[in-house]
């Protein structure tokens, strides 16, 4: 990390989990990297919808997406247009929770729908799909439309990337992995369906990716602030000129109600945590959920309500939930 200047890596790829996070080896690689400073972008999977019956199903995040300190990005179509009333999430794009631990994932969405990148030369994908090229200002064809969480999660760590540069000064230390994951998700907008319904936490987890939210957020932070004191340097401008509107989180910074638990994201009563696990106020419990243990961030998360620093950094940025409500008798996916 130091030697190469490594602040985020990106893991467009998984395979089906074969057993929990504490054995796997690919998530306990995930894990090492976050511990040494850097954010880990996982797609959640393109597990979303069962491909005989066409149904929606939940639990099928891929490994190393279930990893809980991994930013495990999920898929949205974002209709072509700049509002975003009408994103919605791909079928495709792998629910929550995780198999074997039932952690709370993904944690956000971004666009991942027909997205064009640069198409690497006699490839299998441009070998067997020549219908998705897209030829580049000259005719040729050197770029190809892809659709995906794999996509989702480039999106995300670029804006990560776009995130860490709004804050990055010689007078602070730099966000950690912990930081970026909060200002993404707390910043996100809530998502709702073709109906109209705003959509489960298990499908869109803090909800989708604002990037202009998330850099406004990113540049007034003064990670310099010391224990107890506001992190925010300056005010933040709480017009969207993009979605025309007054951003949501704008006037009240109170940590943890889109960031962690999310709106509508429960707990249950008499649900246990680990040690030093907090939770940030608007919580709320339903029965028979536990807490994973290790729910705990590095240096310089943002836990008390009012956007001040607290001197207890344990906020349980990875939304460890066990979802034994949805999970039912354990046999398979929903």
């Amino acid at each position: 990390k130091a030697a190469l200047g490594i602040d985020i890596i990106n893991l467009s790829l998984g395979h089906p989990p074969f057993e929990p996070a504490a054995t796997d080896p690919l998530v306990q690689a995930v894990q090492r990297a976050s511990a040494a400073g850097i954010l880990m972008v996982a797609s959640a999977g393109n597990f979303g919808t069962n491909p005989e019956t066409g149904l929606t199903g939940f639990g099928g995040i891929s490994s190393p997406g279930n990893s809980p300190s991994a930013l495990t990005t999920g898929s949205s179509h974002i209709q072509w247009t700049a509002q975003r009333s009408d994103d919605w999430v791909n079928n495709y794009s792998s629910r929550g929770p995780t198999w074997y631990d039932g952690f709370a994932k993904p944690d956000l969405i971004a666009p991942g729908y027909r997205l064009v990148a640069a198409a690497a030369p006699n490839s299998t994908l441009v070998n067997n799909y020549p219908w998705m090229l897209v030829p580049d200002a000259a005719g040729n064809l050197t770029y190809i439309a892809l659709s995906g969480t794999s996509m989702a999660a480039a999106v995300a760590s670029g804006m990560a990337a776009l995130t860490i540069d709004a804050n990055r000064s010689p007078d602070h230390p730099a966000l950690t992995p912990n930081a970026l994951k909060a200002i993404l998700q707390f910043t996100a907008f809530t998502m709702h369906d073709t109906t109209g319904a705003v959509y489960h936490p298990l499908v869109q987890g803090a909800g989708g990716l604002n990037g202009l939210g998330a850099l406004k957020l990113a540049h007034a932070i003064d990670t310099s602030a010391a224990a107890g004191e506001y992190w925010l340097a300056g005010a933040i401008d709480p017009f969207d000129q993009i979605a025309g509107e007054v951003l949501p989180w704008a006037r009240n910074l109170i940590w943890g109600e889109n960031i962690v638990w999310g709106d509508g994201v429960t707990t249950s009563s008499g649900a246990t945590t680990s040690s030093g696990v907090t939770t940030s106020s608007g919580a709320t419990t339903s029965s028979g959920v536990t807490t994973s243990s290790g729910a705990t961030t590095s240096s310089g998360a943002i836990t008390s309500s009012g956007g001040t620093r607290s001197s207890a950094t344990s906020i349980h940025d990875h939304r460890l939930v066990r979802w034994t409500e949805l999970l039912g008798d354990g046999e398979g996916p929903i």
